[in-house]
């Protein structure tokens, strides 16, 4: 993965309510989620199939870790953001 672009990488996630959206009966289901999985990991790494298992292996802790690390980021900087917003008091 040479260039990585997040912008696209959220809208290909968002596009697959099986992997986000614990409200499906996809989410629940092992095989769907990998399949969802497999369609994203596509799109950036379209000769995944042709890796070897320990390569796709590799390829998809990233592609996941980066999803877990980006939302971890988002949740730092809006409490930063909340921590570092001077509050007005209304009396």
């Amino acid at each position: 993965m040479e260039s990585f672009n997040t912008e696209d990488f959220i809208s290909e996630i968002k596009a697959q309510p099986a992997i986000w959206n614990s409200a499906t009966e996809e989410y629940s289901n092992k095989i769907c989620k990998r399949n969802a999985w497999e369609e994203v990991i596509l799109k950036f790494h379209p000769l995944f199939n042709e890796k070897t298992t320990g390569e796709k292996n590799n390829i998809s802790k990233l592609m996941k870790f980066t999803v877990v690390f980006q939302t971890f980021m988002a949740g730092i900087y809006q409490i930063a953001f909340w921590v570092l917003t001077p509050c007005s008091i209304v009396g």
